[in-house]
C-alpha cells in the first residue's frame, strides 16, 4: 500500500507524472494506492495539460480534468470538515486559553480570536496553528514601547493579536490596510457607525472630524461600495467594532506595522496599484489611494490625472464614475475640462460625480462650469414639470 499526500500541492507536470506512474501498477494485484489530495487542483493540472495538447492536436479540456481522474481513483471518499465541537476539543487540546501568547493578559478574549479564525477558515487546523504559532513569535519579537504621534505608549497584545487575525481571516482587507494603513482606523469607525445605525453607515453625532465622501449616501448607491470590504463581510465588521480598539489612524497604522507585514506596511504602493485603486469598487479605498499620489508629488499626480482623464470616456459607465471621484478627491485643476464635458455624460450618475469633483477642484473656471451646469439642470427640472 503506497501513501500519496500534497499531491496537489505539485507543479502541473509533477502531477501528470505521478498519476502516470500510478496508472502503470493499477493491474497489479495487491497493489493499492491512497491519494490525499484536493480533487480540484488535481483536475486542474490535468486540464492545464490537455489544453496545451488540445491546441496542438485533439484533446478536449473538458474531458481531461474529469474523466481523467475517474479512470484512476477506484473508490473516492471525501473527508469533511471539522464541525465546531471538534475544533473545541481540538483547542483545548492545544491549551489555547492556558497558552495565550507572551503579553495578553485576557485570555477569554484570545480565545475568542482564535474561534474566529476558525470560524472564517471553515474550522481549518493548519489556519488555526499558523495563526497561533505566528501570534506567539511576534508577541516575542515585537517591542514593548512604541511612540505614537510623538508619545511614548505600551504595544498591546491583544490590539496586535486583532491584526494578525486580520491576516489570516481577512486576507483582501488585511491586503488592503498593508497599503494603507489608516484605512484600519477608518474601517472600525465605519463599523461601528453601521452597528451604531442598524447597518446604515452614518457618521456618528459625537465624530464630527467625517470625511465629506463618508456623508454622501449617494455615493453608496450607484457605483460604489462605501467601503467594500466591510460591506460584504459580516464576520469582519463585528470584528472591527469589538473591544479593544484604536483610538486613531497613527495608532492603528503602529499596529499593522508590526503585524508581521514588515516595512511592506509602510511602503507605499507602486505606481500600477495606485492606478488600479484610484478605480476601485470602494470610495474608501479611492480616497487612501489619491492622498497617497497626492504626496508622491506633482510628476505622480500629473500621471495618475492623465489616465484617469482618459478613463472619463470609457465605454464603461463604471469606469467614467470612478475616474470622476478619484478626479474630484485628487483636486487638480488640469480636469477641469474633462470633467465640464463629463458633466454631459449619459450616464446621470456620472454627471454627478463630475460635478461633485468640480466643486472639491474649486478653480474659478470649475466653479464657473458647475454654475452653469446647475442653472441648466433647474431649467431641465423646470421644463419637465
Amino acid at each position: 500500500m503506497v501513501f500519496i499526500d500534497d499531491l496537489d500541492r505539485c507543479d502541473e507536470e509533477a502531477v501528470l507524472q505521478v498519476l502516470q506512474a500510478i496508472k502503470l501498477y493499477l493491474d497489479h494485484e495487491g497493489c493499492v494506492f491512497v491519494l490525499g489530495v484536493n480533487p480540484e487542483a488535481v483536475k486542474h493540472a490535468v486540464e492545464a495539460k490537455y489544453r496545451q495538447v488540445g491546441r496542438e492536436g485533439n484533446v478536449s479540456p473538458e474531458v481531461a480534468g474529469e474523466h481523467y481522474l475517474e479512470k484512476i481513483v477506484q473508490l473516492p471518499f471525501y473527508i469533511p470538515p471539522p464541525d465546531d465541537e471538534k475544533i473545541g476539543k481540538f483547542l483545548d487540546k492545544l491549551e489555547v486559553e492556558g497558552k495565550a501568547p507572551a503579553g495578553i493578559t485576557d485570555p477569554t478574549a484570545w480565545l475568542g480570536y482564535v474561534r474566529q479564525v476558525a470560524q472564517a477558515t471553515q474550522n481549518n487546523p493548519r489556519q488555526i496553528k499558523r495563526y497561533l504559532n505566528t501570534m506567539r513569535l511576534i508577541a516575542r519579537i515585537a517591542p514593548q514601547e512604541v511612540t505614537v504621534e510623538g508619545v511614548e505608549t505600551s504595544l498591546d497584545r491583544l490590539k496586535l493579536a486583532k491584526v494578525v487575525l486580520l491576516q489570516f481571516a481577512f486576507g483582501d482587507f488585511y491586503r488592503l490596510i498593508c497599503r494603507y494603513p489608516v484605512l484600519l482606523y477608518r474601517g472600525q469607525r465605519y463599523a461601528r457607525d453601521r452597528q451604531a445605525e442598524g447597518g446604515e453607515p452614518v457618521a456618528a453625532a459625537e465624530d464630527q472630524r467625517r470625511e465629506s465622501l463618508l456623508e454622501d449616501l449617494a455615493l453608496r448607491t450607484e457605483h460604489l461600495d462605501r467601503f467594500a470590504e466591510i460591506d460584504r463581510n459580516p464576520l469582519l465588521a463585528r470584528l472591527l467594532t469589538q473591544e479593544p480598539l484604536w483610538d486613531s489612524e497613527a495608532e492603528a497604522g503602529c499596529y499593522v506595522t508590526y503585524s508581521g507585514a514588515g516595512p511592506s506596511a509602510s511602503r507605499p504602493p507602486d505606481s500600477d496599484q495606485l492606478q488600479d485603486d484610484l478605480l476601485h469598487g470602494s470610495v474608501t479605498t479611492i480616497q487612501a489611494a489619491a492622498s497617497t499620489v497626492l504626496s508622491q508629488g506633482e510628476e505622480a499626480v500629473r500621471t495618475h490625472v492623465e489616465d484617469l482623464v482618459r478613463r472619463l470616456t470609457d465605454d464603461d459607465s463604471t469606469m467614467r464614475y470612478r475616474a470622476a471621484v478619484a478626479l474630484g478627491f485628487l483636486g487638480e485643476g488640469r480636469a477641469v475640462e474633462p470633467l465640464v464635458k463629463a458633466l454631459g455624460d449619459e450616464d446621470a450618475a456620472v454627471r454627478r460625480r463630475a460635478a461633485d469633483a468640480l466643486a472639491k477642484i474649486g478653480t474659478e473656471e470649475a466653479k464657473q462650469a458647475l454654475a452653469k451646469y446647475n442653472e441648466q439642470a433647474g431649467e431641465s427640472d423646470e421644463d419637465s414639470e
